[in-house]
């Protein structure tokens, strides 16, 4: 039952940048397949656990790395968990109306 379900899944962990073949799609859905710098491999993805993973990844990224201004507008409202999420690499958390 496990081989008709599962296929050729080997079970093994996701590498740290996560699966291969879906950071590419991934890469191709939000870039497009007929990007430049896809072509000329000038760009980097990587695959995070969830939303707030992703968040948090591109956070500390920003504030370890961002030279400017360091101010990150967020709708309100918002989930609860963003605000600390930008807050704690050092990032200005400002709101903005999404509903009016």
């Amino acid at each position: 039952a496990e081989k008709r379900i599962c296929g050729q899944m080997d079970h093994e962990y996701a590498g740290i940048t996560g699966v291969p073949k879906f950071v590419k799609v991934a890469q191709e859905l939000l870039f497009s397949n007929k990007c430049p710098a896809l072509a000329d491999a000038r760009t980097c993805s990587s695959q995070t656990i969830s939303g707030t993973g992703a968040l948090r990844v591109a956070a500390q990224f920003l504030g370890k790395y961002f030279p400017g201004e360091k101010t990150i507008y967020m709708p309100s409202p918002t989930w609860g968990n963003h605000d600390p999420v930008f807050n704690e690499p050092g990032l200005n958390v400002k709101p903005y109306t999404y509903y009016e």
